[in-house]
């Protein structure tokens, strides 16, 4: 349930720092394998497994119901947004040191703020834009960009962070419905795709350790808790209020 413009949810804040954690630990541990394994493996772990515990945990139950809707067509778009995301974000990952890729990522609030004013006719307050800017101040000193930003992964990081300010739009547009549904189309939409493309790289499992096969499943898992906790978040405050709270994984990477 949304709150009054100029009101900033404690619960919607906490559930933000909490999706942060989680989501830095999945980058972590990207950075991590992506020493080894190719791109496409490592999205299809963040979006295949989530999708298997999801069919798994609550498909017996639910059945069909996991797909009921009376939105699939934006649905459809916000996983493809989040996959293409991912794709980028990963990639930028294999090039750059962590915090350099979330920094250049977490241009995002600044985009979240105007387009929840264009798109969502949010109102956006003066103490939201000092965040902002604060915030994008901090991202700044962070990374102290330089003529060494301006690389390949770079720019797959820049455009992560436009992706996902329009996932985080779409999510804030279909907050009203099922809290299921919300979680369990990114996953699936994002799982299909990077199946198909996962025998192309079957040369990969050759050298598969045991534990980088917890590492595929702990990306999945913290991608599906942090997926569950974002989610929340913008079921209880708007779009505007949620975007500097982000810059929390700034600090956690």
């Amino acid at each position: 349930m949304s709150h009054p413009l100029g009101y900033i949810s404690p619960a919607a804040v906490g559930l933000v720092v909490g999706s942060a954690a989680c989501f830095t630990a999945i980058d972590g541990i990207v950075k991590y394998l992506g020493l080894r394994y190719s791109v496409p493996l490592l999205v299809w772990a963040r979006w295949g497994i989530p999708a298997v515990l999801i069919v798994a945990l609550l498909g017996p139950k639910l059945c069909l119901g996991l797909l009921h809707t009376p939105h699939l067509k934006l649905h459809v778009v916000r996983g493809v947004v989040l996959m293409f995301s991912s794709l980028c974000f990963f990639a930028a990952l294999k090039g750059l040191p962590l915090a350099d890729a979330t920094g250049l990522n977490y241009l995002t609030p600044v985009l979240v703020t105007v387009m929840a004013g264009w798109f969502l006719r949010e109102q956006i307050t003066w103490t939201r834009w000092v965040f902002v800017v604060v915030g994008f101040g901090g991202m700044l000193l962070i990374l102290q960009p330089g003529s060494g930003m301006l690389q390949a992964a770079s720019f797959f990081a820049l455009g992560a962070a436009g992706l996902n300010a329009t996932f985080q739009i779409l999510t804030r547009k279909l907050a009203g419905d099922a809290l299921i549904a919300l979680i369990f189309y990114p996953s699936l939409v994002g799982a299909l795709p990077m199946s198909l493309a996962v025998p192309f790289f079957r040369n990969e499992f050759s050298y598969l350790t045991f534990a980088d096969a917890l590492l595929f499943i702990a990306i999945g898992i913290f991608g599906l808790l942090g997926h569950f906790l974002y989610v929340q978040a913008f079921q209880r405050a708007t779009a505007s209020t949620i975007a500097p709270c982000t810059y929390m994984q700034l600090v956690w990477a």
